[in-house]
């Protein structure tokens, strides 16, 4: 039988469930901890959440978060304007390209700023290298692969209590998108 398509409103994710999935990723490491299958930083996936909410709140695509380089990230912004918590530049590489073909620069959100901040702290404040390395976490010139992130992501939204299972990480992108929207930021600025 042909595939029945998805309501874009099935495909999303607000930032309660996002949080039930975050949930699931500490309480699945609490366990596995206690079992004493992990016991080192790169085993825990340290990268999930702040990867994944820079990807909610800054509506990115899959390929574009594993290519991303720290030295395309500004954690600063203008000190002069309180609105301004920094950008991330998105550019066409060797290894990735937009789909649009176009580079573009998405400003980082003021609930996303403390997790990247600490995650920056948490790996020795790099000028260089990608900002999410392999999953192993040991060479920050590794980079990590589109379908081992999305795997992570949907593992966690089955462990998670009240959060669909039709939610997939490019669900993330349309998320941003709904949240931005719902904020009142203008479509045409949303599109871009």
């Amino acid at each position: 039988p042909p595939k029945v398509p998805k309501k874009i409103s099935q495909k999303i994710i607000s930032r309660e469930e996002l949080d039930r999935v975050f949930e699931a990723f500490d309480k699945f490491y609490k366990e596995e901890e206690k079992k004493g299958h992990v016991s080192r930083g790169h085993q825990k996936r340290l990268w999930f959440k702040p990867m994944i909410s820079m990807m909610f709140y800054c509506g990115m695509r899959a390929s574009e978060a594993v290519d991303l380089r720290w030295k395309h990230v500004d954690l600063e912004g203008d000190p002069d304007d309180p609105d301004d918590h920094g950008h991330i530049g998105i550019y066409n590489t060797k290894n990735n390209t937009t789909k649009s073909g176009l580079e573009r620069v998405i400003p980082i959100r003021e609930p996303l700023k403390p997790r990247l901040m600490q995650w920056h702290k948490d790996l020795g404040e790099p000028k260089d290298g990608y900002m999410f390395p392999s999953s192993t976490g040991k060479n920050r010139f590794d980079g990590m692969t589109a379908g081992a992130l999305s795997r992570s992501f949907k593992k966690f939204v089955r462990l998670a209590d009240d959060v669909p299972n039709t939610i997939h990480l490019h669900g993330l992108r349309h998320s941003c998108a709904t949240d931005l929207l719902r904020k009142g930021v203008p479509i045409h600025m949303v599109q871009k």
